[in-house]
């Protein structure tokens, strides 16, 4: 499990942007 505590991360699966925060998915759900 990767911390994503910044910067946009769009997930591949549902295919929806988050924005600044603090989120918890697997690295392998997201792409730059």
């Amino acid at each position: 499990v990767k911390r994503l505590s910044f910067g946009v991360w769009q997930c591949n699966r549902c295919n929806v942007k988050f924005a600044s925060g603090a989120f918890e998915f697997r690295e392998s759900d997201f792409v730059k």
